[in-house]
């Protein structure tokens, strides 16, 4: 049997709405969760299954990622490769459809890497910013995975006007539909944001 640490706390999404965070404090808190996912992503692991009900924020307000029961490796060897490639049939969803990358979605799970956890994060914290998801998650799922695959995001901005111009082009590089478009990694990610609390200039640009 395995002997784990007791989380006594709340899903990050409850945690934010109950305490009405501000967006900086809200920042604050999710870098931490992608200081944590790219521990992970160092060694060259992929959650797959990244959502604020996986990631529990403690009395104290420290958040702990938590489920990795999908998580596969990033690359490795041939036989790390079919092994992967055993676990998880072409073509068959595996996640948590809101949260779920283009890629997931589309059940290509050969071309999954770590920029998909990134997309994740990024509807993670698109939600947490906006209390909504970045385009409509209910209903049937062929019309839902044709959303994640095909729609734009609605602009955080025009959900909350306390969202400035760029925290907004932080999410949305999280939300490319293209991985070649978003950060390469949890880490960078994390960078940014802290770039961005520090008043630094953020890496992320936006479409011209």
């Amino acid at each position: 049997y395995f002997v784990m640490d007791y989380v006594d706390g709340s899903a990050l999404d409850a945690h934010v709405a109950s305490r009405k965070l501000s967006v900086r404090a809200t920042l604050i808190l999710f870098a931490k969760v992608c200081d944590a996912v790219a521990a992970a992503h160092v060694h060259g692991v992929i959650h797959r299954d990244l959502k604020p009900a996986n990631i529990l924020v403690t009395q104290d307000g420290e958040p702990r990622v938590l489920d990795f029961g999908l998580a596969r490796l990033a690359g490795g060897s041939t036989t790390q490769a079919t092994l992967w490639r055993s676990m998880t049939v072409t073509g068959q969803f595996v996640g948590s459809l809101p949260w779920a990358s283009p890629e997931q979605a589309d059940g290509t799970s050969s071309d999954l890497d770590l920029r998909s956890d990134v997309y994740s994060l990024g509807v993670i914290l698109y939600q947490l910013l906006t209390g909504e998801f970045p385009y409509p998650v209910g209903g049937r799922m062929r019309e839902v995975l044709s959303n994640i695959l095909e729609m734009a995001p609605v602009r955080p901005r025009d959900l909350r006007r306390d969202i400035d111009d760029e925290v907004e082009t932080i999410v949305l590089r999280c939300l490319a539909k293209e991985p070649d478009r978003r950060y390469e990694t949890a880490g960078a990610l994390a960078r940014d944001i802290h770039r961005y609390l520090l008043g630094e200039p953020i890496a992320a640009k936006r479409d011209s």
